[in-house]
């Protein structure tokens, strides 16, 4: 199993492999291109999300710029989906969003997490060359839900149907 198998399937692999790099070049090169098209040129623009997230294709996602990710191709939307400004997708493992999931300007989503003792989660050299060992963990929220500006999903979080994750302010 190669470090890309490895690291969508939530086991322990190196973030400076080889077989990664091309995907994350691919998916941060499309997210870049993505960010920098102008908003009048929509059609270009909803071509380039549509290959960098596959599962954007018809009414999946609506997405607004500045948007981050780092694959593109881990991340499945259902249909009617909204990202507002400012997001970070970390699609390391799945993240994987139901129908109707609204997603406030600024919220992170990040699947990848780290080696808790320091000697495992910095990144060094070993006898068959450098490692930077990480694990990920899929992120699942359920139909309908919204996520509201600046929060952060974790690695291994599932969010049900119709949930709202945000920060209440009583006037």
């Amino acid at each position: 199993m190669n470090n890309w198998d490895r690291m969508r399937a939530g086991k322990l692999y190196n973030a400076n492999s080889t077989d990664i790099a091309g995907y994350h070049e691919r998916g941060m090169g499309l997210c870049d291109k993505f960010n920098r098209t102008p908003i009048w040129m929509k059609k270009r623009k909803q071509r380039i999300l549509e290959k960098m997230i596959p599962s954007a294709k018809d009414g999946g996602a609506c997405i607004f710029a500045p948007f981050y990710c780092e694959y593109g191709v881990n991340i499945h939307f259902g249909k009617g989906c909204f990202v507002n400004y400012k997001c970070t997708f970390l699609d390391c493992a799945p993240i994987e969003l139901g129908d109707g999931v609204w997603i406030g300007a600024n919220v992170t989503i990040a699947t990848p997490c780290h080696p808790f003792l320091s000697e495992e989660r910095l990144p060094q050299e070993y006898p068959d060359g450098f490692h930077d060992l990480e694990y990920a963990k899929p992120i699942r929220i359920g139909d309908g839900s919204w996520i509201c500006s600046s929060a952060t999903i974790c690695g291994g979080v599932t969010i049900g149907k119709n949930c709202i994750v945000g920060q209440q302010v009583q006037l």
